[in-house]
């Protein structure tokens, strides 16, 4: 078995530290985006215009739709803060505790 080693350069630049770092929270907010698709309202919107909707009650259920949703985004991105700062805290009681062991 023959093993060859070559030294490879690599150049890092703010860029790529920018892009990577993105990466990386898109690949943890996909993990989260599952989770959340369990949760989003079951009922679609209704896309036809109010002035054509002549039932009142069709135009409460709109409005009864279109509020269901936007609970959902307003607690998915509370869910999102939540995931963002237990991650953060966690960092800090591992570098905390690395920082005690030394």
């Amino acid at each position: 078995m023959d093993i060859l080693f070559t030294k490879v350069q690599l150049n890092v630049t703010p860029c790529l530290l920018n892009d990577l770092s993105q990466f990386l929270d898109s690949l943890s907010n996909y993990y989260i985006s599952i989770e959340l698709k369990s949760y989003r309202p079951a009922r679609k919107p209704i896309t036809t215009p109010l002035s054509d909707i002549p039932n009142p009650q069709e135009i409460r259920k709109r409005k009864l739709i279109v509020r269901d949703w936007f609970f959902f985004v307003v607690w998915s991105n509370r869910v999102k803060s939540l995931f963002k700062t237990a991650a953060k805290q966690q960092k800090e009681k591992q570098e905390n505790i690395q920082a005690l062991a030394k």
